[in-house]
């Protein structure tokens, strides 16, 4: 995201919840790429096992937005 941006990718978390194996993270990012800007919340989710992240999920409000942006 970061190189696809041009370095302009800008995530702030705003809240995690975690416990044994479930990890939650509510985030805002902005970017900016080929003349679009991105500006947008989303939710990262991890499952843990073993203390490592075996999955993650990743959901946006927009997420026709978000593929927009990155595609």
């Amino acid at each position: 995201m970061f190189e696809l941006s041009g370095g302009t990718y800008s995530p702030e978390i705003h809240y995690i919840l975690a416990y044994d194996e479930h990890t939650v993270a509510l985030l805002h990012a902005t970017a900016k790429r080929n003349g679009k800007m991105l500006d947008q919340n989303y939710v990262l989710y991890f499952h843990i096992r073993d203390s490592k992240i075996v999955e993650t999920w990743e959901a946006c409000p927009d997420g026709a937005t978000w593929d927009e942006f990155w595609s």
